[in-house]
């Protein structure tokens, strides 16, 4: 049987064929590590946003600040007349209060009484005036019943009475002897110093105790330059005073009592070093100010404006944080829900 010769190219690969056949594979190869893949949208790089969405909050300007303390200076409780100190309840750095009997001399005790006016007469009926007055005040405090009239009337002296015998000291039918009676400038106070000795003579008019200065002001210095106007509060651990225009904190405006009894006052009055007091300024009423980029304002001076791409709205720059800038709006019932991240070409603010 004859064999058929084989026609070109029915069963085999000739060299060209296999080597154009090679060099489009290798090409197809190398274009697809050419080629970067088809990514998904999500996957993609974010489009470059033209607005954005503003965050609104309370601005309290909160600053910490140095303080001067002003002082009055130390109060004596003079002895009303001479004698030898035969009784002596004094102690540094206790408290005294109004009623207190403080000593005795000669064995008659001397009775300490807080009072709005200074103690200047003996009193025994009929006499007006603010001294007066202020006994009755005091007297009603400690829990007499008496009525503040500004006159030493019956019901004054019965009370004097009753507040001598409660103290055991010797009552004069409700004479109130300034001989037997120390004038204390406050109801409440802390004793300094305790000069006398038991059994020492004391002069009159001798100090038998100082009380402590008190603190009769209080002042931010230096004041920041660049506060956010308005009222504002300072405040020194728990306590907290309100600041007139000046910087200065007076008794009218808080309780200095407390004030007085923070632990960092205390530190404070009783160091010889330098020590610096400081407390924390705040508004009293925080403003309410817009979180913007920086990149959003524009205007010139104190003309500052943001556009939401449709409307200005007037701002002013209060402060800078974390690379945004908090901007109050000048009108509090136009606020944009979101502004132009950049300021618009060319926009003038106006």
């Amino acid at each position: 049987m004859k064999k058929r010769p084989r026609s070109p190219g029915s069963g085999s690969w000739t060299p060209s064929a296999l080597i154009a056949v090679t060099a489009l594979a290798v090409g197809l190869c190398v274009g697809s590590l050419l080629v970067p893949p088809l990514l998904p949208t999500s996957l993609g790089s974010p489009a470059t946003p033209t607005t954005l969405k503003i965050s609104e909050s309370s601005y309290p300007d909160e600053r910490q600040v140095a303080l001067e303390l002003t002082r009055s200076s130390p109060a004596p409780l003079a002895s009303p007349r001479g004698g030898t100190l035969t009784s002596y309840a004094c102690s540094p750095g206790a408290e005294i209060t109004s009623g207190t009997v403080l000593a005795a001399l000669d064995e008659r005790p001397i009775m300490v009484l807080g009072t709005s006016a200074p103690l200047w007469r003996t009193l025994v009926g009929g006499e007006q005036g603010e001294d007066v007055r202020g006994v009755q005040e005091s007297l009603a405090a400690l829990g007499y019943a008496i009525d503040v009239t500004g006159t030493f009337d019956w019901q004054t002296r019965v009370a004097t009475e009753e507040f001598y015998k409660d103290r055991g000291v010797p009552s004069d039918d409700g004479v109130l002897d300034v001989e037997t009676t120390i004038w204390m400038p406050n109801y409440a106070a802390n004793i300094e110093s305790c000069p006398a000795t038991i059994g020492g003579f004391v002069a009159a008019a001798v100090p038998l105790a100082t009380l402590h200065n008190e603190i009769t002001s209080v002042r931010v210095a230096p004041i920041p330059k660049d506060l956010v106007p308005g009222a504002r509060h300072l405040t020194v651990g728990e306590t907290t005073l309100e600041l007139g225009d000046a910087g200065t904190a007076s008794p009218d405006n808080g309780d200095f009592t407390a004030f007085a009894a923070e632990p960092a006052v205390i530190e404070y009055l009783s160091s010889d070093s330098d020590l610096v007091l400081t407390g924390v300024l705040t508004l009293a009423d925080p403003v309410r100010v817009l979180t913007v980029p920086a990149s959003s304002i524009f205007g010139v001076g104190e003309a500052q404006c943001v556009s939401d791409g449709e409307d200005l709205y007037h701002v002013r720059i209060v402060a800078s944080r974390l690379g945004s800038t908090l901007v109050e709006p000048n009108d509090p019932s136009q606020v944009p829900l979101h502004v132009l991240v950049d300021a618009p070409p060319g926009q003038q603010c106006e």
